[in-house]
């Protein structure tokens, strides 16, 4: 995602990358993390590319201006949970270290 946001790869490659990534993946996520990276999920799924094809009336489609946009957004979400969950320790951390 970052190499994404940072123009690093294609929406095309990103597209390619995210939804393998996407149906690979084996385990359960966190809520916090799921919400997030399934919205991505759905905005990658309504990427249309080929301006041809594009329906003008359809507001779900998204073009490659658009994704760049949700995985920032997304990215930043992540970003926030792992920020939360370095910040707090689990009491039985705590607990451990004064035994």
């Amino acid at each position: 995602m970052r190499d994404f946001v940072d123009h690093r790869i294609s929406a095309s490659d990103f597209d390619t990358r995210y939804l393998r990534l996407v149906e690979n993946y084996p385990g359960l996520l966190d809520p916090r993390v799921f919400r997030s990276v399934d919205l991505l999920f759905y905005e990658v799924d309504a990427l249309v590319l080929d301006e041809r094809l594009r329906d003008r009336n359809d507001r779900n489609e998204i073009d490659e201006y658009r994704l760049p946009i949700s995985a920032r957004d997304t990215l930043a979400k992540l970003q926030e949970v792992r920020r939360q969950a370095t910040r707090f320790r689990p009491i039985s951390s705590c607990w451990a270290r004064r035994a």
